[in-house]
């Protein structure tokens, strides 16, 4: 009996023990742990969010081009973008003007690319020195282009001198035409300018030809236009 009684008492505490571990207070107390854990809220769907928006671009279409939507010029038409010129001569030599485009489909179409103006000046139309004409930055892919809505024009303001400044005479280019070509080549929309010599703006070198970025308005092309010296 006496080797018996140490197994009954161990018997005895593990059952206390047992009762112990068991205590419905302890497993209470876990529980809030497990349940903030799975609460908190995870970063990076919102951080997704945020990118899924990308930057927006300044051209008057509104927004970036969606995939799906064509580059203009690239139809069987022979142009499917219609360029109009008007000259204001009145402070020569500086020549200033203001381009209309428009899109002449009736459907959406993505123009692009870096300033890009040509002349007649010899048959396979010699590149002028085009810079930009304000602030603004030209798009140089279709992801951040300028859409052209059907029968929407959007409006560009140009510049140049027909006497040079410092440079000599013989760095100026003369023709009869302006070509304004786009999305790498695919588009090229000339537009008659009479007895034109394309002069560098400073010295020899310096753009030949100023463009501002597409406009909504005529008026904001024309803003681009102001304080340029006479």
């Amino acid at each position: 009996m006496n080797l018996r009684k140490p197994a009954a008492l161990a018997l005895l505490a593990c059952s206390v023990l047992a009762l112990t571990a068991c205590d419905p207070d302890s497993s209470t107390s876990a529980a809030p742990a497990k349940s903030t854990a799975a609460s908190t809220p995870a970063a990076p769907p919102a951080a997704s969010d945020g990118a899924s928006g990308g930057s927006s671009s300044a051209a008057p279409g509104g927004g970036k081009p969606a995939a799906d939507v064509r580059i203009c010029g690239n139809s069987e038409k022979e142009s499917d973008v219609k360029a109009e010129l008007t000259l204001d001569r009145s402070a020569d030599p500086r020549i200033t003007g203001i381009i209309k485009l428009t899109n002449t489909t009736s459907t959406e179409c993505v123009v692009y690319g870096k300033p890009d103006l040509r002349t007649d000046h010899t048959a396979q139309f010699q590149k002028l020195v085009s810079g930009v004409l304000g602030s603004g930055t030209f798009a140089t892919d279709k992801a951040h282009g300028t859409v052209l809505h059907p029968n929407v024009p959007v409006y560009q303001a140009v510049t140049w001198l027909s006497a040079p400044p410092v440079a000599p005479n013989a760095s100026c280019t003369t023709g009869s035409l302006l070509v304004l070509v786009r999305n790498e080549d695919v588009l090229s929309l000339p537009m008659q300018v009479k007895d034109a010599r394309y002069c560098p703006i400073k010295e020899e070198g310096s753009a030949q030809v100023q463009i501002g970025v597409p406009q909504a308005s005529e008026a904001e092309a024309k803003a681009q236009l102001r304080g340029l010296g006479k």
